[in-house]
C-alpha cells in the first residue's frame, strides 16, 4: 500500500477565479421581533486577524501505509505578484493525538521549500512566506508513522475593499411610492467579490436574502411599505474579508391627514359644545402638514400653515380654534407635504361657554372651633341661564374623620361646560390619648416620692389642656397640675398602702378620655431566713439541701433566688429544695429574696463539696522521653482541692510525701532494662479517695544513630553549587539535632535533604546526629565540584556556507579543562573523537536548500555545550529566462534591448553574463542592449549561483535593415492599354519573411515571391502604387503607372 490521499482529505480552499462566481445565498431572517439584536450582530466590526487576506489553497495530508512518496496537488492564482503567507500546522497521528508528525518535505514548483530538519514535537506549527506563479504545483512527503496528519494552507493579502454603491433609492429622498425598487452595485477587482458576504438592513430588519443578486448588481422590490422614515444599510466583502458599507436615508408618505372636530362628539349626548377646535395630524411615520383650510358660513377660506422654525419631524399637526359663542356651518380639509389631501369635511356647530352657579350648605354646622364630632351631610343648590342644568351633584354625606376634607360639588350644563365649588369639613370622632408612664396599672412602688406624669395628643382637633382633671383617693389634685407641650406632671410624697387615681381629658372637638390607675407604695424589704441540711460538715455529693422562709409585710414575696437560680416558695414564704455545687472545694452561695416592690433581702452562707481524689500535675518527665543513663529523675505536684494528700506510692513503694511543706515531690526511679521501662504512681487524700496517675514508659537508650548518605556517592562529581544532599537516619528513638557542616537540617521522618555550597575542587561534607538520649554521631563524605563547561570549535565549514554536494565534512575539536569528556553527538548520534579530543566525520545533506547540524558534548561533571551549523545544499543551477526578445526575432533597429529573469531556487546569488559581457541583475531581473550585425545573430547568455551553478541560454535575431524588391513583369511598363481588366503580374524578393504587400491599400496575395492580382483602369492616366513590408518593419514601395486608350 503507497502513500496517498486519505478519504477525509479536506480542500477548503477555491482558485479566485472560481470564488468569484460564487452565487450568493442567505436564511429567512432570524425574527422580526429583535431588529436591534439582529442589526448588532450583522453589522458589528470584522474582527482585525486575517482581515485583508484570502485562501488561496489549503489542503490536510495524511501518511498512509508503506514508503513515503510525493503527493501533488495543484491550484492557481489570480494575482501571482501578491504576498503569499504559507501556514503549516502538524496535526499529530489519529491514534495519538499528541505525537506530531516528526519530518517531512515541501517542494513548491520544484524547490523545496521546508525540509526534514524544521519539523520537532515542540514546534508544531510555523509560516513562511513563499513566491507563487498563476499555475502552480504543490508536493508533500510526510515521514514519521503512518496515521499522522498535516494541513497546509496558503494565504493571500488583499487589503482593498470592494467598491459598493446604493444606486436607488436615492438618500435623503421623499418619496409616496410604498414599494420603492431597492438597486446594489458592487465590484471589486483583486479577491473578487462574495456575494454570500451581502448584508443588508432596513430599519433594523434583515433583508439580504430577499435580494436578487447579479454580477455586479442587486435588486429588491418590496411588499407595500408602512409610512415611515427608512435608513437602508448595506455591506458586502470580497474573499480578502475587506467589507464595504453604504447607507441610504429615505422618507416614504402615501397616506393623506386627517382633520378631526373637537371633541368629537357633544358632551351627554345635546347638540352644544363648550368650545371646538379644529386639529389637522399626520399619521406617525409620515412628512409632515403643510395647511390646514376651513370656511365658517360665508367667510373667506382660512389657511393655516407650521410655524416656519419648525423640523419636519416636528409639524405633525395643526390646530384652529372656532369662535366662543354661536351657531354656525364649518367645511375643513388638510394637505401634508407629499401632496396628499383628505376629502372635504361639512358640519354644523353650536358653542355655549357660559358655566353653570352653583352654591353649598353644611348639616349640622360645626362648633365654635369649626370641628364636628358627628357625621356632616352636604348639600349643593345650581343654577344656569343659557343651555340649562344638565346635572348637579346630590347631597352628600360625610363619615370619614379628618380635617379639612374637601366636599366637591359639581353644575353642569347641556354644552358640558362645569362650575366647581369645594366645602371644607372638619370631623374628629376619636377621643384624646391620655397616658401615665411613671406610674403602671398595679405597681407596687418601693419609693415615697412618687412622680405623677401625665402624656395626652389628639392627632386631630388637638388636646384641650385646660380640660384636664386628676383624683387621687378622692383628692382633686388639678389645680396643682400645669400642662406644657402635650405633658403634666407633679411629684408627691407617698405613705406605704394602695392608691386609686381617676385622670379624664378632652379635644377642640369635644370628645373626652378617662384614665384610672391603681397602685401600691412598699419600701421596706422581705424577712429572709436560710439553712443547709447537713450544716457545716463537708458534703460528698454534688448538691445540698437548703431550708428556709420569706415574707413581706405590705405586700408579697415576689421571687427567691440563690446564686440567680429561681426557688420556688411554698404557702407562708418557705422553702426546701437541692441545690448543685458546681465546683470540688468551696462553694459559695448568694440567697435573695424580692418583694412586689423589689425591695431585696440578701444572706450568704459558704459550704465545703469534696466527691473527688487528689490531682496530679506538672509531671516530669514527659511519657515515652528517652535518657542512656541508668536512673530517672520522676517529679510533679500533688494536691486535693477539698481536703488534703495522705500518701504516695510509686511503682508500689512509698515514698517519702509531707503535705504540710507543699505539694510537690521530686525521687530518682532506676531504669532496669535498655528499651521501655514502666512507672505508676497512685496517691490517696483524707477521705480515702484514690487517684491512680495513667501509667506511662521511659525509654533507656544506648545506642548512637547511624548515618546512610544516599547522595552523593562516594567520589562524586558535579557541574553546579550548591548541590543536594541526601540520606536517612536510624535509630530506635527520635533524632534532637542533626547537622551538615555546622548548619541544622531539618528532618522529614527520618530522612533529610539540602543543599549545600560547593567550593571548586575537592570539598568535605561533615555529618552529625543527636538522638532524644543524647546520644551522638558522625560520618564524613567527599564530592568534587566542575563548574567548567567544556570547549568545542568548528572549523569546518563554515557558517551558511554553499555546498555543491550531497555530503560535507564536518571538522572539529572539543576539550575539557578539568576532567575529561563523557561524550559528544551530531544531530543525535555519538561519534569518538581522538585522545587530543579531535574529530573528523562524514554527514549527508538530505535536502536541497538548509541542512543544520546540531553538536553537543558532555564532560564526566555533567557540564553541557552544544553548537549548531547551518549549510547550505545546493546542486541545482539557476533559473534562466529570456523575457524579450522571442527566438527568431527579425528587427530593422541594430541595436536590441534584452530583458530577462533569473534566480536561484536555494535563494544564494545569481550572477549573469550575455556574450561574456556582465549585466546587472535586480530584483531577480535584468535589462541591457546589445549591437546586432546584418543577418543572423546568435545571443549566448549565462546565469551562474553562488555555488558555481550555470545555466546557459541562446537565442536567435535576425537584424534585418534591407526593404523588400518589388519587380512587376507584366504588363510591361509603358506598354499600350485598350481594355479596363487587367492582370498585374511580379516578384517581390527580400532576405526574411514577408509581412504584407498591397496595392494602393489593398492586400495582394503573395506565394513564393510572386503575385498574380486583376486591377481595374479608369480612362486616362492611371498611377498603382505597389507596397511590401517585410517581418522586420522594412517597407519598399514601387509607383507605376499606365493609361488606358479611350475606346
Amino acid at each position: 500500500m503507497t502513500e496517498a490521499e486519505s478519504p477525509d482529505t479536506r480542500e477548503r480552499g477555491f482558485p479566485a477565479s472560481k470564488r468569484r462566481f460564487l452565487i450568493a445565498s442567505f436564511p429567512a431572517p432570524i425574527s422580526l421581533l429583535f431588529p436591534v439584536l439582529l442589526f448588532w450582530l450583522l453589522f458589528q466590526p470584522a474582527p482585525s486577524e486575517g482581515a485583508g487576506t484570502f485562501t488561496a489553497f489549503e489542503k490536510t495530508f495524511s501518511r498512509g501505509e508503506g514508503e513515503p512518496i510525493l503527493v501533488e496537488s495543484e491550484f492557481t492564482v489570480i494575482d501571482p505578484e501578491a504576498s503569499y503567507l504559507l501556514k503549516i500546522s502538524s496535526n499529530g497521528l489519529k491514534d495519538a493525538p499528541n505525537e506530531k508528525v516528526g519530518a517531512s518535505e515541501i517542494l513548491l514548483n520544484g524547490v523545496q521549500i521546508v525540509g526534514s530538519s524544521r519539523f520537532s514535537q515542540r514546534e508544531t506549527s510555523f509560516k513562511k512566506p513563499i513566491t507563487l506563479k498563476e499555475k502552480n504545483i504543490l508536493q508533500v512527503k510526510l515521514k514519521g508513522r503512518p496515521g499522522g496528519e498535516m494541513t497546509l494552507r496558503i494565504e493571500g493579502t488583499d487589503r482593498i475593499t470592494p467598491q459598493l454603491s446604493i444606486l436607488a433609492p436615492k438618500t435623503r429622498l421623499l418619496i409616496n411610492d410604498p414599494r420603492p425598487t431597492f438597486i446594489l452595485k458592487y465590484e471589486d477587482a483583486t479577491a473578487g467579490v462574495d456575494r454570500k458576504s451581502l448584508r443588508a438592513v432596513l430599519n433594523g430588519k434583515d433583508i439580504a436574502s430577499l435580494f436578487e443578486l447579479g454580477e455586479t448588481e442587486g435588486t429588491y422590490t418590496p411588499d407595500r411599505l408602512p409610512d415611515d422614515a427608512y435608513t437602508f444599510v448595506a455591506s458586502i466583502a470580497d474573499f480578502a474579508e475587506n467589507r464595504a458599507e453604504a447607507r441610504a436615508t429615505f422618507q416614504l408618505d402615501a397616506t393623506p391627514p386627517e382633520t378631526r372636530l373637537l371633541p368629537s362628539d357633544p358632551p351627554g349626548g345635546s347638540d352644544w359644545y363648550p368650545a371646538s377646535r379644529l386639529e389637522a395630524s399626520d399619521p406617525e411615520g409620515g412628512a409632515g402638514l403643510t395647511e390646514l383650510r376651513y370656511r365658517i358660513d360665508s367667510h373667506p377660506e382660512v389657511v393655516i400653515r407650521p410655524d416656519a422654525d419648525l423640523l419636519f419631524s416636528e409639524r405633525r399637526t395643526l390646530s384652529a380654534p372656532l369662535p366662543q359663542e354661536g351657531k354656525f356651518d364649518l367645511l375643513y380639509y388638510a394637505i401634508d407635504r407629499a401632496g396628499n389631501q383628505e376629502a372635504v369635511q361639512q358640519r354644523t356647530v353650536q358653542i355655549d361657554g357660559t358655566p353653570p352657579q352653583i352654591k353649598a350648605h353644611l348639616s349640622p354646622p360645626p362648633n365654635e372651633f369649626g370641628w364636628h364630632r358627628t357625621d356632616v351631610t352636604v348639600s349643593f343648590e345650581a343654577t344656569d341661564l343659557l343651555s340649562g342644568l344638565a346635572s348637579t351633584t346630590p347631597p352628600m354625606p360625610i363619615t370619614a374623620e379628618g380635617e379639612n376634607q374637601p366636599a366637591q360639588g359639581i353644575a353642569v350644563d347641556r354644552a358640558g361646560n362645569e362650575t366647581r365649588i369645594a366645602a371644607s369639613i372638619w370631623i374628629d370622632k376619636t377621643p384624646p390619648i391620655l397616658s401615665l408612664d411613671s406610674v403602671p396599672e398595679e405597681a407596687a412602688l418601693a419609693t415615697k416620692a412618687v412622680p405623677l406624669t401625665f402624656s395626652f395628643s389628639d392627632s386631630l382637633s388637638q388636646v384641650r389642656p385646660d380640660r384636664l382633671t386628676v383624683v387621687l383617693n378622692r383628692v382633686d389634685l388639678s389645680p396643682v397640675f400645669r400642662p406644657q407641650e402635650g405633658q403634666a406632671t407633679k411629684t408627691f410624697a407617698m405613705a406605704d398602702r394602695e392608691y386609686l387615681l381617676i385622670a379624664s381629658i378632652e379635644d377642640r372637638a369635644g370628645n373626652k378620655t378617662e384614665l384610672t390607675r391603681r397602685f401600691t407604695i412598699d419600701t421596706l424589704p422581705p424577712e429572709l431566713t436560710v439553712a443547709a441540711a447537713e450544716g457545716d460538715r463537708p458534703i460528698k455529693a454534688t448538691a445540698a439541701r437548703l431550708i428556709g422562709k420569706a415574707v413581706d409585710a405590705t405586700t408579697s414575696v415576689r421571687s427567691l433566688r440563690v446564686n440567680e437560680i429561681e426557688i420556688p416558695l411554698q404557702t407562708g414564704g418557705e422553702f426546701t429544695a437541692p441545690f448543685p455545687l458546681l465546683n470540688e472545694g468551696l462553694n459559695s452561695l448568694k440567697i435573695e429574696a424580692v418583694d412586689e416592690a423589689g425591695n431585696v433581702a440578701v444572706k450568704e452562707i459558704n459550704l465545703v463539696r469534696d466527691t473527688v481524689g487528689p490531682e496530679f500535675s506538672e509531671m516530669a518527665p514527659a511519657p515515652g522521653s528517652f535518657s542512656r543513663q541508668p536512673t530517672v529523675t520522676l517529679s510533679g505536684r500533688v494536691r486535693d482541692l477539698a481536703t488534703g494528700v495522705v500518701s504516695l506510692q510509686i511503682n508500689g513503694a512509698a515514698i517519702p510525701f509531707a503535705p504540710e511543706q507543699g505539694d510537690r515531690f521530686s525521687v530518682e526511679v532506676p531504669l532496669p532494662v535498655e528499651g521501655e521501662n514502666p512507672i505508676e504512681i497512685m496517691a490517696v487524700d483524707e477521705t480515702g479517695h484514690q487517684t491512680v496517675y495513667p501509667r506511662f514508659s521511659v525509654v533507656r537508650d544506648t545506642a548512637p544513630p547511624v548515618v546512610e548518605v544516599v547522595q552523593p556517592v562516594p567520589g562524586s562529581s558535579v557541574a553546579s553549587s550548591p548541590s543536594v544532599v541526601t540520606g536517612k537516619i536510624l535509630d530506635a528513638g527520635p533524632i534532637t539535632a542533626f547537622s551538615l557542616n555546622g548548619r541544622p537540617v531539618a528532618l522529614q521522618g527520618n530522612r533529610f535533604s539540602a543543599e549545600i555550597p560547593l567550593q571548586t575542587g575537592e570539598n568535605t561534607l561533615r555529618f552529625s546526629a543527636t538522638d532524644a538520649a543524647g546520644n551522638n554521631t558522625e560520618a564524613h563524605r567527599t564530592i568534587l565540584l566542575d563548574p567548567t563547561l567544556p570547549e568545542m570549535k568548528i572549523t569546518s565549514p563554515r557558517e551558511g556556507q554553499l555546498i555543491a554536494s550531497k555530503t560535507v565534512d564536518l571538522v572539529g575539536r572539543v576539550a575539557d579543562p578539568t576532567s575529561s569528556i563523557s561524550w559528544v553527538m551530531i544531530n543525535g548520534i555519538r561519534i569518538v573523537p581522538t585522545v587530543t579530543g579531535d574529530f573528523a566525520t562524514v554527514f549527508p545533506l538530505n535536502v536541497e536548500g538548509e541542512n543544520r547540524f546540531d553538536f553537543m558534548a558532555s564532560d564526566l561533571a555533567g557540564n553541557h555545550v552544544s553548537a549548531s551549523l547551518t549549510v547550505i545544499r545546493d546542486t541545482v543551477p539557476p533559473d534562466l529566462s529570456l523575457v524579450h526578445p522571442a527566438g527568431g526575432r527579425y528587427t530593422d533597429e541594430p541595436t536590441l534591448p534584452l530583458t530577462g529573469t533569473a534566480s536561484d531556487r536555494g535563494g544564494s546569488a545569481v550572477s549573469v553574463r550575455v556574450d561574456d559581457v556582465s549585466v546587472p541583475l535586480k530584483e531577480g531581473r535584468f535589462k541591457t542592449i546589445v549591437a546586432l550585425k546584418e543577418g543572423e545573430n546568435t545571443l549566448q547568455l549565462t546565469a551562474t549561483d553562488a555555488a558555481g551553478n550555470v545555466k546557459t541560454l541562446s537565442r536567435k535575431v535576425i537584424l534585418d535593415t534591407r526593404p523588400p524588391k518589388i519587380t512587376i513583369d507584366a504588363p510591361p511598363a509603358g506598354a499600350p492599354i485598350s481594355t479596363s481588366v487587367i492582370i498585374l503580374s511580379g516578384t517581390v524578393t527580400d532576405a526574411g519573411p514577408l509581412r504584407s504587400v498591397t496595392l494602393d491599400g489593398n492586400p495582394v496575395p503573395v506565394k513564393e515571391g510572386a503575385f498574380t492580382f486583376p486591377v481595374v483602369l479608369s480612362p486616362g492616366a492611371n498611377t498603382l502604387v505597389l507596397s511590401a513590408t517585410d517581418i522586420a518593419g522594412n517597407t519598399g514601395t514601387v509607383r507605376w503607372e499606365v493609361t488606358l486608350s479611350e475606346p
